[in-house]
């Protein structure tokens, strides 16, 4: 967060009151995205696509341009992230009479046992 707390204190001193908007909410977006991609991925793997697209924005940030931090780059995606996902064992996902299959994550499974109190930790008990 200091990072972009920093980001927005220069964005400030533009006097633009819109460049110093869109650093928040690019950055809190940005923030959203490398939380949702560390549920999913290794974070070895995280951690590359951060420091790849921190480079990007960089190059944006010296033409005053902060909005691309709020949009995943797919190009780098699939360049540090396909590929890395974590593992997600049964026992931590289902319970043990469960078929489903074993590599699914735990927010996406739906746990059947909800009522019967058999269901771990994590697992979502809405069919959504």
């Amino acid at each position: 967060m200091t990072y972009f707390d920093i980001m927005q204190t220069f964005a400030s001193t533009s006097g633009k009151s819109e460049a110093v908007r869109c650093v928040s909410t690019a950055a809190l977006t940005y923030l959203q995205h490398l939380m949702k991609f560390s549920f999913r991925y290794d974070w070895s793997a995280v951690l590359s696509y951060h420091m790849a697209f921190h480079c990007h924005r960089r190059r944006d940030m010296l033409k005053g341009k902060y909005a691309q931090w709020a949009k995943i780059n797919r190009e780098l995606m699939n360049e540090h992230l396909l590929g890395h996902e974590k593992l997600y064992s049964s026992s931590r996902a289902f319970s043990s009479s469960s078929k489903l299959s074993r590599d699914v994550e735990p927010s996406v499974a739906v746990c059947k046992l909800f009522n019967q109190s058999k269901c771990t930790t994590g697992v979502s008990t809405m069919g959504s």
